[in-house]
């Protein structure tokens, strides 16, 4: 980034997806070197205003957290004298922020990364999800962008016809498809806390 005063830096940047960011002082030593200088935000998988956002650096790697935005424009500046990352668009008006509620497929198959593509169907407390083709024993979770709440059934082996209890939290075990599928629906149902699977 171009230093353009003590403590402020800009860029211009280009983004073809979704992109996840932070702000580092140095690059390279170990991850602990590198996290320590980290400027982020406050949540991980926050997707910054057009505007002035508030940004933390703990000075330690007590968090990798970072920031998510969609296709388009944009000039970054950051200031870390006020600890703001100022968002400005050029042109492309950023996709409007997911809300809370917005689940996601996520696993192996996207990188375990919260892409439009994966985005689940909303109806309610009842969210649906196709998969397309998809290859038995992948590893994947639905989550919304901060991993809270994040369900799983913790069951590697799923067939379609089976309705799977529900969990929710940190470090639960992944699920996946018993074998290769097209086009399996998922639906969760996050009242029952129920997955059923169809083909």
């Amino acid at each position: 980034m171009t230093k353009t005063s003590e403590g402020v830096f800009e860029i211009d940047v280009e983004f073809k997806g979704t992109n996840s960011f932070g702000f580092v002082k140095t690059l390279g030593g170990d991850w602990t070197a590198f996290s320590s200088c980290r400027y982020t935000p406050a949540e991980r998988g926050t997707v910054p205003v057009v505007s002035d956002n508030d940004m933390l650096s703990t000075g330690d790697d007590s968090n990798d957290y970072s920031w998510d935005l969609g296709a388009g424009k944009y000039h970054f500046t950051v200031n870390t004298n006020t600890m703001k990352f100022i968002l400005s668009s050029q042109g492309v008006v950023p996709p409007t922020p997911p809300t809370a509620g917005d689940l996601y497929f996520t696993g192996e198959v996207n990188d375990w990364s919260f892409l439009d593509d994966y985005l689940l169907t909303a109806d309610g407390k009842v969210y649906t999800y196709i998969t397309g083709m998809i290859r038995g024993g992948l590893s994947f979770k639905i989550a919304n962008r901060s991993w809270n709440p994040a369900y799983t059934i913790k069951n590697e082996a799923m067939v379609p016809g089976n309705v799977y209890e529900v969990f929710t939290g940190d470090g639960l075990p992944d699920m996946a498809l018993a074998e290769d599928f097209e086009d399996a629906i998922l639906t969760l149902d996050t009242e029952a806390m129920t997955l059923t699977v169809k083909r």
